[in-house]
């Protein structure tokens, strides 16, 4: 088996594929929190994942078997179809490593660009057009995702904690240095978002895909053709999937953002629509997501997965966030009110 100046961790994954002839494994794009690769094997290119935030079977059953049902629904965009082991066995393996592995047939196709409002439109739309086939989906019973990201402190038990004693050394990384204000902030941000949880926890729930961004997208000219990346497909709030990708286009400074973030919604509400109580929660929803990713990233630092500079700019990106949201939330809302509704 061939590679291309890759370490046998690798070969050892797609060995437990019947993947018919020659393999080449190469490294080309990958995301910020799995390990990616590219399986080349005959005239067929697969991309071979390496999951870095779980070694929870019980997830991966769950997120595969969501992608298999939404291979049934005829949907007018592709979403990752899993490749399964020799002998139709299993979709993913255990690598030398003991790290869970799965390939996936891959999907022709260019990221889009936010700076395209033709694309903007068309990842809201398609977003809206999921959550309608998601909303359709029957979960396999006994099988569960992550948890809401609503429970902040559920799923980062001991980020602040831990992220506090990071601050408070006498001589943090020197990426760090500097950062307490923004650090303190942030940790203020989610105590007083745990004072929203009984509102929002009543509003409507669902199979949501969790990370609809741009680089988990795919475009063919102006048009959206796939989504990609359903590690964390969950039952959570229906807005928080409008809330993800809204919370990646809003750039503080910008002069264009406003224009961007209505077209985002008018492409989701033409296709889908919320409640008033979904609307008006949206700043909030929106918020928590970068919230959400500042903890992430928290753990990943501590964990040694991240350097410091990784930590640094999350956190400079989501206390820059929060805070434009706070001074723009009522814009926020009245857009929403009147797009979504």
């Amino acid at each position: 088996m061939g590679t291309t100046n890759e370490p046998t961790i690798f070969e050892a994954i797609a060995a437990q594929y019947d993947l018919g002839g020659p393999v080449e494994i190469r490294s080309e794009l990958s995301g910020m929190n799995n390990t990616t690769r590219f399986v080349y094997a005959g005239t067929r290119k697969y991309v071979l994942r390496v999951y870095e935030n779980h070694c929870d079977e019980s997830k991966l059953r769950f997120e595969h078997g969501i992608l298999e049902r939404l291979q049934r629904l005829g949907l007018p965009f592709q979403t990752p179809r899993v490749l399964r082991t020799r002998g139709e066995a299993d979709t993913f393996v255990t690598g030398p490593d003991g790290k869970l592995a799965s390939l996936f047939y891959y999907i022709e196709g260019r990221r889009p660009d936010p700076g395209i409002l033709k694309h903007v439109e068309g990842i809201g739309a398609t977003s809206g057009a999921l959550i309608e086939a998601l909303a359709a989906v029957e979960m396999a019973e006994g099988l569960v995702g992550h948890q809401p990201y609503y429970l902040l402190q559920d799923n980062y038990p001991t980020a602040m904690d831990a992220l506090r004693s990071i601050m408070e050394k006498p001589v943090p990384d020197r990426a760090l240095q500097g950062l307490r204000e923004e650090a303190e902030f942030l940790i203020g941000e989610v105590r007083s978002f745990q004072e929203l949880i009984p509102q929002l926890s009543g509003l409507p729930h669902q199979l949501i895909h969790g990370d609809i961004v741009f680089d988990n997208a795919l475009a063919e000219g102006d048009k959206i053709i796939g989504l990609l990346d359903f590690e964390f497909v969950t039952f959570d709030l229906r807005a928080m999937e409008l809330a993800v990708i809204t919370g990646e286009l809003l750039q503080p400074g910008d002069s264009s953002v406003w224009e961007t973030v209505q077209t985002l919604l008018s492409g989701y509400g033409n296709v889908h629509k919320l409640t008033r109580e979904e609307a008006e929660a949206l700043p909030a929803l929106i918020k928590l997501r970068r919230l959400d990713v500042f903890l992430h990233f928290t753990e990943r630092y501590v964990g040694g997965l991240d350097l410091a500079d990784v930590l640094r700019s999350q956190l400079m990106k989501s206390a820059a966030l929060c805070r434009w949201i706070g001074e723009h939330e009522e814009r926020l809302r009245s857009m929403c009110r009147e797009l979504l509704v």
